[in-house]
């Protein structure tokens, strides 16, 4: 049986892109529902850390903070390589600031993140010691009501400290260090903070708002008229759907296929590849949208690439899933990455000076040159951080050990020689602060986002106390293909001509805004962004009578 529920605004999609899309629609007077497939709300935003990237905003400005728009045009070239479509990143570029302080009148907590520099501050034309980055106050989930255990939340994210705090308290490598009677009362006040404080952020005002919001509601397909224009999608289990209709647009927010092991086949570029993301991220939006003629765009080079390790389901976890190294552990000092021969091969506390290696193909062993790759660490690790999100001290059974580095690699089978060699130089590096080699240490961005700044060198340290450990590093990342938009977040055939009344936002549309490079922060910004880009052209567009009066701004 299905049955037909009609909207102005049908958004397919709970995370950043999503929300920002019904909020806006909403606030516009526009009746809108969110469908979204998990059992949870938030969507791949609630395991990021949350941060939006943009200049020249006017929390700068209230802050005193110059920021020149032709040094964030310059940055932004700079890190997009020629992979940008300059038209998308324009629209970034001005209408990012734009809708950041649309949205703060609207009630989302928005603060600038002081003290953290962009990722090439030093090395970029452009780029700023601080300013632009920008994230949400914390939350307490006590504040979403009923919805309290509605929003997704990371499963390896401190929860209740914010990005700036964290910097002041002396980086989020020194979390041992944070006042232990300050956490605790945080931690009773059910507060979030980075990603999955975002999330509820903005989720808390639509559900003041009144908005539905519907969990376990897989879109299984969109639907058009006679005409070609898409008109609404179908949702829910085989024989009792429902058509949510739309009579001005369907907006797909749903995110990338990262959790997909076919589509990543198709179109990653390295292999192991394990999800960072929630299993419900498998391209439902790109292939609904494709199925109606939707033109794919792939960034090659795109350089949202991570490395982790699978974390087993247990009594702290709950569930499994992918720990970031590449922005934990990897960045703290007392560890190092080496591949199958044993070899050192790139920066390992900045994850873009990791994965071009992790490209580089021998075509003559016809295989990946540093994978298999694995992280090294050692018992002073142990004794100041934590690993795997674990008390400090704590290092799991499914972790190799052994009392010797030769031991250790026989354990996970790369040459013992080459790996007590490339420890012995590391450790030189170590003593005297600079690596000669790779430059560990030494990218300002790398030192505030994940590093210990109470430590001399805050991702450099010696590996030379036993015992040892090992595990093995798996890449992951944002999926590099997604749908061809306009300016105006409009869905575009593979020859550029839109698809009327099917706008995407978020993840599941292609990164042409910033090209092949990424800075922190980028992903989240260009979602609200677009979303607010293609609500602003239903409006403009739509002769349609709104069905929802218009809110006033908070």
């Amino acid at each position: 049986m299905t049955q037909v529920e009609e909207f102005d605004v049908v958004v397919i999609g709970s995370g950043m892109a999503g929300a920002s899309a019904a909020l806006a629609a909403h606030a516009e007077g526009l009746s809108v529902v969110v469908l979204e497939k998990g059992s949870k709300a938030g969507g791949g935003t609630t395991y990021s850390y949350g941060g939006l990237w943009l200049g020249g905003t006017h929390l700068q400005r209230e802050a005193g903070i110059d920021d020149d728009m032709d040094d964030v045009v310059a940055y932004m070239r700079h890190l997009g390589a020629g992979y940008e479509v300059p038209a998308q990143q324009q629209v970034y570029i001005d209408e990012g600031p734009r809708a950041l302080e649309y949205f703060h009148r609207l009630g989302v907590p928005f603060q600038l993140v002081r003290g953290l520099p962009d990722h090439y501050h030093g090395h970029a034309p452009g780029s700023r010691a601080e300013g632009r980055m920008v994230e949400t106050a914390l939350i307490s989930t006590d504040d979403l009501g009923d919805w309290k255990d509605k929003v997704d939340v990371s499963p390896e994210l401190p929860m209740g400290v914010t990005f700036e705090e964290a910097i002041a308290w002396g980086g989020i490598g020194n979390a041992r260090n944070y006042d232990a009677a300050t956490m605790a009362e945080r931690r009773a006040q059910n507060l979030r903070g980075f990603g999955a404080g975002l999330a509820a952020n903005f989720i808390k005002l639509l559900l003041d708002r009144g908005v539905p919001i519907l969990l376990d509601t897989p879109v299984t397909g969109l639907v058009r008229d006679d005409t070609g224009r898409v008109i609404g999608a179908d949702a829910g289990a085989e024989g009792d759907t429902t058509l949510y209709r739309a009579r001005r647009g369907v907006v797909l927010a749903g995110g990338g296929y990262e959790s997909n092991p076919e589509l990543i086949n198709r179109f990653e570029d390295v292999t192991g590849w394990e999800s960072m993301f929630p299993e419900t991220l498998t391209g439902d939006p790109l292939m609904m949208a494709t199925e109606l003629g939707a033109g794919l765009h792939v960034i090659r080079r795109h350089m949202a690439l991570f490395l982790g390790f699978p974390m087993p389901a247990s009594e702290e976890n709950g569930r499994p899933f992918l720990r970031l190294a590449g922005i934990q552990e990897l960045s703290k000092p007392h560890t190092l990455v080496v591949n199958g021969e044993g070899h050192r091969f790139a920066d390992e506390s900045y994850f873009q000076s990791i994965l071009d290696a992790l490209r580089d193909f021998d075509v003559w062993a016809h295989r990946y040159t540093n994978l298999p790759c694995y992280l090294v660490f050692d018992s002073q690790y142990t004794s100041k951080y934590s690993f795997g999100g674990f008390e400090v001290g704590h290092v799991p059974d499914w972790v190799t050990r052994a009392d010797t580095l030769e031991e250790l690699a026989h354990s996970i089978g790369v040459d013992a020689d080459n790996l007590v060699a490339s420890v012995q130089r590391l450790n030189t590096f170590a003593e005297t602060g600079v690596d000669e080699d790779y430059q560990r240490g030494e990218a300002p961005w790398a030192q505030y986002y994940t590093g210990d700044l109470t430590s001399s060198n805050p991702n450099l340290g010696t590996v030379g106390e036993g015992p040892f450990y090992a595990v093995e590093l798996k890449p992951s990342g944002l999926s590099s293909a997604g749908l061809m938009t306009d300016t105006s977040a409009r869905v575009l055939t593979a020859r550029g001509v839109p698809i009327d009344g099917l706008y995407a936002s978020g993840n599941c549309a292609a990164f042409v805004d910033y090209g092949a490079g990424y800075q922190a922060g980028y992903s989240l910004a260009r979602a609200m962004t677009f979303s607010k880009q293609a609500i602003d052209h239903i409006v403009a567009t739509s002769t349609a009578t709104p069905t929802a009066a218009v809110t006033a701004a908070v």
